[in-house]
């Protein structure tokens, strides 16, 4: 079946209809990991498997890490000034670091929700004062690449580590005095890492001779 491929590329290639730019023999090979766990802060580990290079008719040149995230939580929040608050919001703020190897990026969160409120009736988790903002929540989602150098440490038939390091928090704005619970206040998302790799220069120079013979006799 690789064999398969690499002549179809080899035969794109001198066709003349590879997109200019692209280079036809890469293939890619990926992993995904899902993570998810309370806040704040999150940590987590995930291992992948590294680069296989045992099959001596591949090079490895290029590694890059996707991921997405969702962060959650239940929120409720409570005036507990004198002044009313027309302008009260809770405000969801964060952030999480991703590494992989040499790879690296930081994803951003950030959300808020407002609904105004009387002033303090002096009665705990309900009345005017008090507002159920529900579920709240925002996503990100990002990645980071690295082609042709410092690949050594994805080479093997081990494992590589990803980190995932997250953190995020909630404020009351509108007024000088308040009160806010949270419950259920999670992250969760994924992490893919890909693989891309070409054949070895002479096993592409032979298929490259090989697509061009196959033309030729076509016509």
């Amino acid at each position: 079946m690789k064999t398969a491929v690499l002549g179809a590329a080899a035969v794109l290639a001198a066709s003349g209809t590879a997109m200019a730019g692209v280079n036809p023999w890469t293939n890619e090979s990926s992993q995904t990991m899902n993570f998810s766990g309370p806040l704040s802060p999150f940590d987590t580990t995930l291992t992948f498997d590294q680069f296989d290079d045992s099959d001596p008719l591949v090079d490895l040149i290029g590694v890059c890490i996707e991921y997405d995230l969702t962060v959650t939580a239940r929120v409720t929040a409570e005036n507990d000034s004198v002044l009313p608050a027309p302008d009260f919001a809770v405000n969801l703020s964060g952030f999480a670091d991703f590494t992989f190897g040499g790879l690296s990026d930081t994803a951003a969160i950030s959300t808020s929700a407002a609904q105004g409120v009387g002033p303090s009736d002096g009665t705990p988790d309900s009345g005017p004062d008090f507002h159920d903002f529900g579920l709240l929540s925002d996503s990100a989602s990002g990645g980071d690449d690295q082609y042709f150098v410092g690949l050594g440490p994805y080479i093997g038939m081990g494992t590589i580590d990803a980190t995932i390091h997250a953190e995020a928090g909630f404020s009351v704005s509108g007024t000088t005095d308040s009160t806010i619970k949270t419950t259920d206040f999670m992250v969760e998302g994924s992490v893919t890492i890909i693989y891309k790799y070409v054949p070895t220069p002479g096993v592409a120079s032979l298929f490259g001779i090989a697509g061009l013979g196959v033309m030729r006799r076509r016509r």
